[in-house]
């Protein structure tokens, strides 16, 4: 079993919480200091980006990769 980790995730939901568009979030993520994304590019995520990776686990290409968690989050913690 392998487990993916999302970060942060442009869904509707997320959406109409903080705003339409993606620079809206971002304001509202940096006003509220909840995580600090400011000038990381790949901070937020879109829903197809989280669906990629179910999608390489669920094909063969991933056949060797067992008991893994997967960080999607464009590299937050590498921060």
């Amino acid at each position: 079993m392998n487990v993916i980790c999302p970060g942060l995730v442009l869904t509707e939901r997320l959406r109409k919480r903080m705003g339409a568009t993606r620079e809206a979030v971002e304001a509202s993520v940096r006003a509220s200091d909840a995580m600090s994304i400011a000038g990381h590019p790949f901070a937020i995520g879109e829903p197809e980006d989280i669906a990629n990776v179910a999608l390489f686990l669920a094909s063969d290409e991933s056949r060797m990769i067992n008991a893994a968690l997967i960080p999607a989050e464009g590299g937050l913690s590498a921060y």
